[in-house]
């Protein structure tokens, strides 16, 4: 093989002419036309590449740097650098996550298409579906025809339960905060009406088959709201046996009042007690004895009276009105 030939083979094998030496052969030495033996060079240096970058296509990197042919593969590079292109990883399961943290039960896998879940010693911790997220359960549960969009689930009483708690030296406390816009858009700010409901706490036992309520404290407007100002009132709710929704049985309106069976006042926010009025045709039972009513028009004229357990008899001298 003759200098030219090989002058010219060389670069198209991605070989500079400088990457090898020549050694004198025994022909050389005889005086017979011989190029010798080739013998590699021990290292190549980037300035001993001569040649084009190798396509992918070609098993190369289709780059002359490493930078260039990380991003070139959309590879993870070193640490601070971004990752280019998306990484994919198996779907894994609880006990052998797709992407684990040290540890091969701890990380993320994929319980369906769609959805992300958490494992931590094997044991799913939570999931998130399009439409919930989950702890310790893959399934959503309704109450009253409504699917909360986070759940909590857990098997123990030591450990079931949510807790917000503030290390700080002040005086405020931790908050839980409620919020309603008639708005249809999140972000949307658009006037509450009187009698809507803001946020309310509701507490469901299972009947065997579903969760059912049996008692509720909502918070709703009471009045017309306006730019700073929104007045309230608090509506505490229960069950009655054989029924299968609360009902309103106490409420404190937006002026302090506290009122029973809708808004029937009480005692008034001045803390004055308000006696039940009736007149003498009307007039419940008289029990329990001790019970107080009011009767607008008895004969000798208006007058509270108490309940015997048989008749009503009048505060002022006893004599009985019913």
């Amino acid at each position: 093989m003759t200098t030219e030939l090989i002058s010219q083979v060389l670069p198209l094998r991605g070989i500079a002419a400088g990457d090898l030496v020549e050694t004198e052969s025994a022909a050389g030495v005889s005086g017979h036309s011989a190029l010798g033996t080739l013998a590699a060079k021990s290292a190549v240096n980037d300035a001993d590449w001569s040649g084009a970058a190798l396509s992918v296509a070609n098993g190369g990197t289709g780059a002359t740097t490493g930078a260039a042919a990380c991003a070139a593969l959309g590879a993870v590079k070193i640490a601070g650098d971004t990752m280019i292109g998306t990484l994919a990883l198996p779907a894994g399961s609880a006990g052998a996550p797709g992407l684990n943290f040290g540890a091969a039960t701890a990380g993320f896998y994929a319980p369906a298409a769609g959805q992300v879940g958490i494992t931590a010693n094997g044991v799913l911790q939570m999931q998130v579906t399009q439409s919930n997220i989950l702890t310790r359960a893959t399934t959503a549960f309704a109450f009253d025809a409504v699917t909360p969009r986070v759940q909590l689930n857990e098997t123990s009483a030591v450990t079931t339960g949510a807790a917000n708690i503030q290390w700080s030296n002040n005086s405020t406390g931790p908050r839980q905060y409620f919020g309603k816009s008639r708005g249809t858009a999140a972000g949307t700010h658009t006037i509450v009406v009187s009698g809507y409901e803001l946020g309310g706490s509701y507490f469901a036992g299972s009947d065997g088959a579903a969760f059912v309520t049996a008692a509720s404290i909502t918070v709703e407007v009471d009045g017309t709201p306006g730019v700073g100002d929104m007045p309230g009132r608090i509506v505490f709710s229960t069950t009655a046996d054989g029924a299968a929704a609360p009902t309103e049985r106490l409420r404190i309106d937006n002026a302090g009042n506290l009122q029973m069976a809708g808004a029937n006042t009480v005692i008034t926010a001045a803390r004055l007690l308000v006696l039940r009025s009736y007149t003498v045709a009307t007039v419940p039972a008289a029990t329990p004895a001790g019970a107080e009513i009011y009767v607008a028009d008895e004969s000798g004229g208006a007058v509270p009276a108490f309940a015997d357990g048989t008749n009503w008899r009048r505060c002022t001298d006893r004599a009985v009105i019913s």
